[in-house]
């Protein structure tokens, strides 16, 4: 036999082991208690994603309003019967003309880069020596680029000229065929419709 001491430790062990109901409710209790210190609130995960669909939205919504605007832009121009178009680059004025060769729009221009399909090169209008004497606005190139660059596709090369204009408070961009393969890039900051009377006035007759 045990002594009494003996068996008196090993029963208190035994109890101790032992789950009581009181201890489960416990445990379930300090686990709650844990998971909801781990996790985030309601509130907080509320607020996260109300965040998120804000910002969401916001992104879908400048999206259409920009393709909206090229659209009727567009839709300007098959309205007008434009052909061609002709800009004076030291004044950055640009101005669109009619299969019959009358002028029915204008507007203001910044250059933005060349493109040469002989070599497939493209130089930003600010690093043309040319321009800068001449003193012709132009698109500041994005950081980094280089000022002249081989290699580049009439494609890449556009599609460089379009990001470079969705940095400026550009409308629109064109692009003139400017002889020998070349091809600029414009950024255009105003159209006005030639003759058209500005909101409020009737033109006369």
């Amino acid at each position: 036999d045990r002594p009494p001491a003996v068996e008196d430790a090993a029963a208190e062990e035994a109890r101790t082991d032992e789950a009581t109901p009181e201890d489960a409710v416990a445990e379930e209790t300090r686990a709650a208690e844990a998971s909801e210190e781990a996790a985030p609130s309601d509130a907080a995960v509320s607020d996260a994603a109300g965040e998120a669909a804000a910002e969401a939205s916001e992104e879908a919504a400048a999206l259409p309003l920009k393709a909206l605007r090229y659209k009727m832009i567009a839709q300007q121009f098959r309205d007008l019967g434009i052909s061609r178009m002709e800009a004076e680059l030291q004044h950055g004025r640009i101005v669109w003309l009619d299969r019959g060769g009358i002028a029915v729009a204008e507007g203001r221009c910044l250059a933005i880069l060349s493109h040469a399909a002989a070599n497939d090169s493209i130089a930003w209008a600010g690093a043309i020596p040319g321009y800068v004497e001449a003193g012709v606005p132009c698109v500041d190139p994005p950081p980094g680029a280089l000022p002249y660059q081989e290699g580049v596709s009439l494609e890449r090369a556009e599609q460089l000229a379009q990001e470079a204009a969705g940095r400026t408070e550009a409308m629109f961009y064109e692009s003139v065929a400017a002889g020998e393969g070349m091809t600029l890039f414009l950024a255009v900051t105003e159209f006005t419709v030639i003759g058209e009377a500005p909101a409020g006035e009737t033109p006369e007759a």
